[in-house]
């Protein structure tokens, strides 16, 4: 690993690398109508892995040279064995926390929410029932699921993460598509191409390769993870604090009243059950 000669190199590296975590979790939990372009910060948080679909062989050597100061070297991959600095994350034991308090949704009237009402005046779009459909869809996969891979991750020290699934992805809640995805382990879902649009295979690629790296396959605390399927993974976020207090708040401080929270809570609720139907 290069050495450096000055206190100035090493605080470029660490602003490049090492970022807030402030910073990082701010840009994890992307506000619900925000989708990724190659102009948002995200895409300069974290490096995308080169694309190659011929060579799906995970090989970092074929591109350390992509980043500065040999941060990464064939030997070290993607995890490097030295560190500059230290980095203490929160420490997950499971892919979510447990919660146990029912408070946040024992008031929801199930029979008077799932009844179709006619309503004076038009209801909003944010409140027709697909779209918190697909807001449900994205909190879990991105606001909570890719979120804590990549904290498990930063705990082992990686530098590189699994970038979110995009708007096509996360916006499709056709049964058809659905009742084929949860029924599939977390694995098989980032390994299957076709259920991602061409626009988005740059990430579904990196997310490939980094699934696949001995880094992640070697971990057991992600193998567990990933072998898990799609519902049993959504169960355990519907009883966990991520869902209960995390995206509850959310929805609070984006100024959403009790109803359309409780309307939201029942379609969390039923979204198995709705995909299966």
């Amino acid at each position: 690993m290069t050495n450096f000669d000055n206190r100035n190199e090493i605080d470029e590296v660490f602003r490049k690398y090492f970022i807030d975590k402030i910073e990082i979790d701010d840009t994890l939990s992307l506000p619900d109508d925000y989708s990724l372009t190659k102009s948002s910060s995200y895409f300069g948080i974290i490096p995308v892995l080169p694309l190659n679909e011929e060579d799906l062989a995970f090989r970092p050597e074929s591109y350390a040279n992509d980043y500065p100061y040999n941060l990464i070297t064939p030997s070290q991959g993607l995890f490097p064995r030295k560190k500059i600095f230290e980095v203490v994350y929160p420490k997950i034991t499971q892919i979510f926390s447990k919660f146990e308090d029912d408070s946040s949704d024992s008031s929801t009237n199930d029979e008077l929410l799932n009844k179709r009402k006619r309503y004076l005046t038009k209801r909003r779009r944010r409140e027709n029932s697909d779209n918190i459909r697909k807001k449900i869809k994205r909190g879990f996969l991105n606001n909570a699921l890719i979120k804590n891979i990549n904290i498990i991750l930063k705990n082992k020290g990686g530098i590189i993460l699994f970038k979110k699934f995009q708007q096509k992805f996360v916006a499709d809640i056709t049964k058809k598509t659905n009742k084929i995805l949860i029924n599939l382990t977390l694995e098989e879902i980032f390994e299957k191409k076709e259920l991602y649009h061409e626009d988005d295979y740059k990430f579904y690629f990196h997310n490939l390769k980094l699934v696949k790296s001995k880094e992640v396959q070697e971990n057991k605390e992600l193998k567990k993870i990933l072998n898990k399927k799609y519902f049993e993974l959504f169960e355990d976020y519907l009883n966990s604090k991520e869902f209960k207090i995390d995206e509850i708040n959310r929805l609070k401080n984006n100024k959403m009243d009790d109803v359309y929270i409780k309307r939201y809570i029942y379609l969390a609720k039923n979204f198995i059950n709705f995909v299966r139907e």
